[in-house]
């Protein structure tokens, strides 16, 4: 029998042993609460987040930082962003603002639309406004500065949290912007040209006067998103609080995957009737757990003991009824956007729920088209020509071109004047319409080129059409439809 000292040793020593147990048992219950932190967490904190967006007014530039940030870390809240911005095609035409006709002169006409379009072509408006449109959508409001020469022209984003809408002018909004930024930045001065050099001198005079001035209307301008509001809230800022979500069941469900592969193998300790250790030495069964720790890999345990063996699983039970808590949460993220899931779901498919959530989503795109309308068309009505043009964006976005052409196709036939358009939805400025137009006519390509031989060339009698209605393309079928199709060349194969 063991003495009271070899026992209270022995009881020390399991006591040791139980704490060490608890305490790992501890590290895996944290894991499962989701009490982790990234990056993300460390530069913004939850609590922060829902008081900015309860009060947007007072914190719209706290908004803009964590939405810019969020579409840089952040794949789903760019995705959305990226799923609007760059829906437009930004096709253009150039038609005639208040013509005259009883003054009308065609070779002045022509001259005045050909120096238009040139300008036009030069401003590059599918690359600039594509930025812009992106800044709209991630921060609500873009304040843009223009340098441009004769033959070429650029868009400067500039700060916003250096910047305040200050007037309206036909229409276009106007800011003022805030020249202490170059006391913090003094060697960027040069970069932004004459008229930031020189309001900056006008600011060194007075720095509480001056501290904000407005810049020149012709060289710049304010877009604004949620123009039905006079502060700036970034479009999809609820989504903020769902990123963080996000990112906890991220976290969890990589603990919870990496807990189902392992094991924990479980030596079972002896005990007398008087919970005192009964297994004879202590250090003899500790030894046998060091043989059982060094034998363990990464998710397999393997030993050698005479105590009994236990193991515990850490996998949940149960397959069938498992649901993917993240995949749920992304689920959500979308349609707390207010944007059909089934867009960025390829499992998922319903053509007609996605067409659709598509056409009410272009909406959006075209209340962007009549700022851009505004914005170009005040330029316009400053050209000192005799005739006047306005630009006229046309609502044709990457989901709805095919359908858009096929509508101006119907038109020609009826002799609507629309050609332009055709040629813009193709991707043609009006710029590349004209020139292209006189390329085709010197080069004579109207009678030097021939036809490929096609059904449209040939008569009926050389044809192979089996009759019945043409085949509609695979987009405007249904999911029904679809399976249809898809039956029924299976069939034709065998």
């Amino acid at each position: 029998m063991p003495d009271k000292i070899e026992i209270d040793e022995q009881r020390m020593k399991l006591m040791n042993f139980a704490l060490f147990a608890k305490q790992a048992k501890m590290i895996l219950k944290d894991m499962n609460q989701a009490n982790l932190q990234g990056e993300f967490f460390k530069k913004y904190n939850r609590d922060d987040v829902i008081k900015w967006i309860e009060t947007p007014q007072k914190f719209e530039n706290k908004l803009i930082e964590i939405s810019k940030y969020c579409y840089m870390v952040s794949p789903h809240y760019r995705r959305i962003c990226d799923y609007f911005s760059k829906m437009s095609l930004l096709s253009y035409v150039a038609v005639p603002y208040k013509l005259d006709m009883k003054r009308f002169n065609k070779k002045n006409f022509l001259e005045c639309y050909k120096s238009t379009i040139d300008i036009l072509g030069v401003m590059n408006i599918k690359n600039e406004w594509e930025k812009i449109i992106t800044e709209l959508f991630v921060a609500d409001v873009a304040y843009v500065c223009e340098y441009k020469t004769d033959d070429s022209y650029f868009c400067r984003l500039l700060p916003y949290d250096r910047c305040q809408i200050s007037s309206n002018i036909d229409g276009v909004l106007q800011f003022q912007f805030d020249f202490q930024y170059f006391d913090k930045y003094p060697k960027q001065l040069s970069n932004y040209g004459e008229e930031f050099i020189s309001k900056y001198n006008i600011y060194k005079k007075n720095r509480t006067k001056y501290r904000w001035q407005e810049l020149n209307d012709e060289n710049s301008f304010a877009v604004k998103l949620s123009d039905n509001v006079n502060y700036s809230i970034p479009i999809f800022a609820n989504l903020i609080t769902t990123i963080f979500d996000l990112e906890d069941l991220r976290k969890i469900e990589k603990a919870k995957d990496k807990l189902n592969i392992y094991k924990l193998l479980l030596m079972k300790l002896p005990l007398d009737e008087n919970g005192n250790f009964a297994g004879g030495d202590f250090d003899k069964a500790l030894e046998y757990y060091d043989f059982l720790s060094e034998c363990v890999d990464d998710n397999v345990g393997i030993g050698m003991s005479p105590y009994e063996i236990q193991d515990f699983s850490f996998e949940q039970s149960g397959t069938a009824s498992q649901v993917n808590a993240y995949s749920e949460s992304v689920s959500s993220f979308f349609t707390a956007s207010g944007v059909s899931e089934l867009l960025f779901n390829s499992s998922k498919s319903s053509s007609a729920t996605i067409s659709s959530s598509i056409k009410n989503d272009s909406e959006m795109v075209c209340h962007i088209h009549r700022m851009i309308e505004r914005v170009i068309n005040k330029k316009l009505k400053q050209f000192p020509d005799k005739y006047k043009f306005e630009i006229k964006m046309l609502d044709v976005t990457t989901y709805n071109q095919k359908e858009y052409i096929d509508s101006l196709l119907k038109a020609c036939t009826y002799g609507a004047p629309i050609k332009n358009e055709l040629l813009a939805c193709f991707g043609y400025t009006p710029a590349q319409s004209y020139g292209t137009s006189i390329l085709e006519d010197c080069l004579d390509i109207v009678n030097s080129w021939k036809p490929l031989r096609s059904s449209n060339t040939q008569s009926g009698s050389n044809t192979t059409d089996e009759g019945g209605r043409p085949k509609v393309d695979d987009t405007e079928l249904s999911d029904s439809g679809v399976q249809t199709r898809e039956n029924d060349n299976r069939r034709d194969d065998t």
